[in-house]
């Protein structure tokens, strides 16, 4: 062990020049190597704001291109082009989904780029380009796994996302077109149902030829009664309503609107399944788990459905444009979705087609050349007049009862 003693104790001076000397020696390393720090902090601090901003720019221009300010990520407004299948509104999709492209090599990498993807494959299906349709949706699920894109939801009857939706369309369609021979139906107007609603009546008529199982459950339910007192339950403005559902849609609750009846179901016919495509005016079948509702019916308020096609049963139309004017009127009423009132309510999100002011089905008789059809099974004195049904709110008997 080394000896201790006052003079092996160094000099205070010495140390201290020592370590002056040091700091001399390393100080432009140590300077250099803070500026080094500083310079990487501020340059992560300033590509952070760059992508950022570079975002915000793109999203911008993609805004300005599909009209979509209101509710960007919201599911609602980004189906403004999905099924809008006519002549214009092909063109605008092409013109659209053009410049949109253009914006494809500054996005990718961005959080832009999945909902590019999604804009774009929305205006190729418009355009019926669909094979161009699910290359876009095949990278963006590719490529993007995580976006919030592929969690939007389709209000489909499918339940699917809205990208699973898309690309069921596209495929459906570019099959079926490979495959079918379509044919348009003719409708016999010997026997027409007369639906009245809180907001008119509608007449239609059958395609007894090719759906004859769908039209005799239409006119069964009708001459029992069981259309009488429902709702209108769904409405999509420009694109379809539902209507019926027995006691599911009679009651105040929006929960059980779309629960199906084993005893109502019925199966799908396929001479027009199969062979006949959806157009306005059309009336058609609600398939739910068990099958198609004999309760229920849609009618199609768009210029084309295509995505019914091969899924729903066409079994007949509206008579007159009398009658799809009444239909474009039931579909535009105020929904959920749009109701200020519940802007912050899960009615909003969880019923969003839903009317939020209920619509009534007052009844649905059946006629056959021109004179009410024998048959039914409920007083039909009040065919035709303004008064409600026995036990349908807002009657004198529901009244009563209150």
């Amino acid at each position: 062990m080394a000896s201790f003693s006052p003079d092996s104790i160094p000099d205070v001076a010495e140390v201290r020049e020592d370590l002056f000397q040091r700091l001399e020696r390393w100080r432009v390393p140590i300077l250099l190597g803070l500026a080094a720090s500083v310079a990487g902090v501020l340059g992560l601090v300033a590509w952070s704001s760059s992508r950022a901003h570079t975002d915000d720019d793109l999203r911008t221009k993609m805004l300005a291109i599909v009209e979509d300010y209101e509710n960007f990520e919201g599911p609602r407004r980004i189906f403004r082009f999905l099924q809008a299948d006519s002549p214009a509104a092909r063109e605008t999709a092409t013109k659209e989904a053009a410049k949109l492209e253009e914006l494809r090599d500054s996005a990718k990498g961005t959080d832009v780029e999945p909902w590019l993807l999604l804009h774009i494959a929305l205006r190729r299906q418009t355009a019926l380009e669909d094979d161009k349709a699910l290359a876009l949706l095949d990278e963006l699920k590719t490529r993007h796994p995580d976006s919030p894109v592929l969690r939007l939801p389709s209000h489909g009857a499918d339940r699917a996302s809205l990208v699973d939706h898309l690309a069921g369309i596209s495929r459906q369609r570019r099959d079926s077109a490979k495959e079918r021979k379509w044919v348009e139906p003719k409708a016999d107007r010997s026997i027409t149902a007369l639906v009245e609603t809180d907001l008119g009546a509608m007449k239609l008529v059958f395609y007894r030829d090719l759906a004859p199982k769908h039209v005799d459950g239409f006119i069964q339910t009708a001459k029992e009664g069981g259309f009488n007192g429902t709702r209108v339950y769904r409405a999509k403005r420009g694109d379809s309503i539902e209507l019926g559902g027995g006691e599911r849609t009679r009651n105040d609750e929006p929960r059980d609107d779309a629960e199906d009846d084993a005893a109502m179901s019925m199966a799908p016919e396929d001479a027009t399944k199969v062979y006949v495509k959806h157009r306005r005016r059309m009336v058609s079948s609600v398939p739910l788990l068990t099958g198609d509702q004999r309760d229920r019916f849609t009618i199609v308020l768009a210029e084309t459905k295509a995505d019914f096609d091969g899924i729903r049963t066409p079994f007949g139309e509206l008579a007159d444009d009398e009658s799809a004017g009444v239909a474009d009127r039931l579909g535009g009423v105020m929904v959920y979705g749009e109701d200020a009132v519940y802007i912050n309510r899960k009615e909003r999100t969880d019923y969003a087609f839903t009317p939020s002011k209920p619509v009534r089905v007052r009844r649905v008789s059946i006629w056959k050349d021109g004179a009410l059809d024998a048959g039914h099974t409920w007083d039909t004195a009040r065919v035709g007049t303004e008064t409600l049904e026995p036990g349908a709110p807002g009657s004198d008997e529901a009244t009563k009862d209150e």
